[in-house]
C-alpha cells in the first residue's frame, strides 16, 4: 500500500538540537522518496534556521504567531489545532507522525483525534521523572491512542512502557543521521591534547563534573585544552566554575555551531570527545563524530551503552557523575596510541553498519504502510 501524505507534527523548530535535527531529516528523506509532506509547528519558531532550511526544500509549514516559555502550557497549541484540523481535513494525510510525542499531538487528540488518521510518534528522549518537565502532564491520558511508538534505542523502551505508561506496539528504529563523508584527515600528535564536548549547557549534561576532571587533567599536563561546543542556561555557572578552578587558560566555550554541516568543522579539531552527561537516550553528536572515527569519552546512562562496549574497544564507558573516572579515561588516552587507533576504526565501522538512512527510512515507511487505513476527520 502506497503512502503520498504525512503531517509531521512537532512542538517547536528552534532549538538546533537533536529534535529538530532528526524532524529535519525526516521529512527531507521523505520528499526525496516521493511523499508530500506538510509541517505543523506547535509554536512560533524563535530562530529561523530551519525555517530557512524548510524553505530551501520547498517544504509547507503552519504555525501559530506565539511562543512560550512555560514546557507544559497548550494555551496556543489548543487554539492552533482547530487551524490544523481544517488543513487536514481537506489535504487528508495517510499519517501523522509526531516527534516529540508532546503538547501538539496531546492537543490534537484531545480536540479533534476522536476519528484521527494512524498516529506514529518517535520518543528518543529517555522518559523518566528526570525528564518529567518535558512532557505535558496530560500526556499519560492520550498515550495510548498513538498507533505505533519508535524508540530511536533499545533503552527507550522501558521508558516508554513504564514511564509514560504505553501498552501499545512499539517499534526499535536508529536514529536518523544523515550520512558521513568518509574520514580522510590524519591527527598529529600536537592535537591530541585538544579536547571536545559538544553539549547544551544545563544542568543534566554533566559539565560541572567533566570541569572537575578537567583541572585533574591540567596539573599533569598543564597545555591541554578543552572546547565546549554549545549553549544554555549554566554558561553563566559553568565559566564561573571555570574562573574559580583556575582554568581560564584551559577551557574555552566555542558556543553553538551550525546543525548538520557544522559537525565537519569541529570533528576536525579534536581526536577526543567527552559526553559527561547524567541522563540521555543517545546523543545525536556522539553517532555523528563516532561516524568520523572519533574516540568518545561517555558517561554510562540512556542508551549510550548500546553505541559504546563495555569492553572499550570502540570508545570509553564511565559511571555518571566520576570525576576521576573521565580524568582517568583522558589521561590513557592521552598515552595509548594503539587503543585510540582501536577506538577509532571500530567507532567508524559501527556507524556505517548501523545508521544507513536509506535503510531506516524505509522501515519508518513500512510501520506507515502497517498502519494506513483512511479515515474521516471531524
Amino acid at each position: 500500500m502506497s503512502i503520498c501524505k504525512v503531517a509531521l507534527f512537532c512542538d517547536f523548530f528552534s532549538s538546533l538540537g537533536g529534535t529538530e535535527y532528526y524532524n529535519y531529516v525526516l521529512v527531507q528523506s521523505l520528499i526525496r522518496i516521493g511523499i508530500d509532506v506538510k509541517v505543523f509547528i506547535g509554536e512560533r519558531p524563535r530562530i529561523d534556521y530551519w525555517i530557512k532550511k524548510l524553505d530551501e526544500h520547498n517544504i509547507e509549514y503552519y504555525y501559530p504567531d506565539e511562543f512560550t516559555e512555560d514546557l507544559r502550557a497548550r494555551t496556543i497549541e489548543k487554539k492552533f489545532v482547530i487551524e490544523v484540523r481544517r488543513i487536514l481535513k481537506s489535504w487528508n494525510p495517510d499519517i501523522i507522525h509526531t516527534n516529540p510525542p508532546g503538547k501538539m499531538i496531546v492537543s490534537w487528540l484531545e480536540l479533534c483525534g476522536e476519528k484521527s488518521i494512524p498516529i506514529v510518534a518517535t520518543e528518543w528522549t529517555m522518559p523518566s521523572k528526570n525528564t518529567a518537565h518535558w512532557y505535558p502532564e496530560e500526556l499519560h491520558k492520550f498515550i495510548n491512542k498513538i498507533d505505533v511508538m519508535i524508540a530511536t534505542c533499545n533503552r527507550l523502551v522501558d521508558g516508554i512502557k513504564n514511564y509514560h505508561g504505553y501498552s501499545g506496539r512499539i517499534e526499535v528504529v536508529p536514529h536518523l543521521i544523515l550520512k558521513q563523508d568518509d574520514v580522510k584527515e590524519e591527527f598529529s600528535n600536537d592535537t591530541l591534547y585538544s579536547v571536545g564536548c559538544v553539549s547544551r549547557l544545563s544542568p543534566e549534561k554533566g559539565l560541572d563534573y567533566l570541569l572537575g576532571a578537567w583541572e585533574k587533567v591540567v596539573k599533569l599536563y598543564p597545555n591541554a585544552t578543552l572546547h565546549i561546543y554549545g549553549h544554555g542556561e549554566e554558561e553563566g555557572h559553568l565559566k564561573g566554575m571555570v574562573e574559580a578552578l583556575g582554568l581560564k587558560e584551559n577551557v574555552s566555550f566555542e558556543g553553538i555551531y551550525e546543525p548538520i554541516i557544522g559537525i565537519e568543522k569541529i570533528a576536525y579539531k579534536h581526536q577526543i570527545y567527552v559526553q559527561p552527561s547524567l541522563f540521555e537516550s543517545i546523543p545525536t553528536s556522539v553517532i555523528e563524530l563516532m561516524g568520523r572515527g572519533r574516540i568518545i569519552v561517555a558517561s554510562d546512562v540512556g542508551g549510550i551503552s548500546e553505541l559504546i562496549s563495555n569492553d572499550g574497544k570502540n570508545g570509553v564507558l564511565v559511571p555518571r557523575a566520576s570525576t576521576d573516572s573521565i580524568f582517568e579515561s583522558i589521561i590513557k588516552l592521552f598515552q595509548d596510541e594503539e587503543l585510540r587507533l582501536e577506538i577509532k576504526e571500530k567507532a567508524s565501522r559501527l556507524f556505517y553498519e548501523r545508521y544507513n538512512i536509506e535503510f531506516t527510512i524505509e522501515k519508518i515507511v513500512s510501520i506507515y504502510r502497517s498502519l494506513m487505513r483512511r479515515k474521516d476527520l471531524l
